[in-house]
């Protein structure tokens, strides 16, 4: 039962009561396929999306921190593709 709204997992929609279980949380914010920077900032506003939509405080901050960590990722891909193409580019022969 949760604390701030009396609610026990079952009366919560499925998606809810996979972040309180364990279950189909990642599947909820799109964890699913290969990941690129938009898709991580996609994902991210699903989050924030549930967030809104939470049923509690708990819930809220869970998905909350989700939508952060989608954001963290997609800067850190972004960081990574750049280095990758500046490796990727030939070197300037000084003559």
């Amino acid at each position: 039962m949760d604390q701030y709204s009396g609610e026990t997992e079952a009366d919560a929609p499925q998606c809810f009561s996979g972040l309180l279980l364990g279950r189909n949380l990642l599947h909820c914010c799109g964890m699913t396929g290969t990941v690129d920077a938009k898709k991580c900032r996609e994902r991210a506003k699903r989050c924030l999306a549930q967030a809104r939509k939470a049923p509690t405080l708990l819930i809220m901050t869970k998905f909350e921190g989700l939508a952060h960590a989608w954001l963290r990722l997609a800067d850190e891909l972004e960081s990574i593709e750049t280095m990758l193409r500046r490796l990727k580019k030939p070197e300037r022969k000084a003559g």
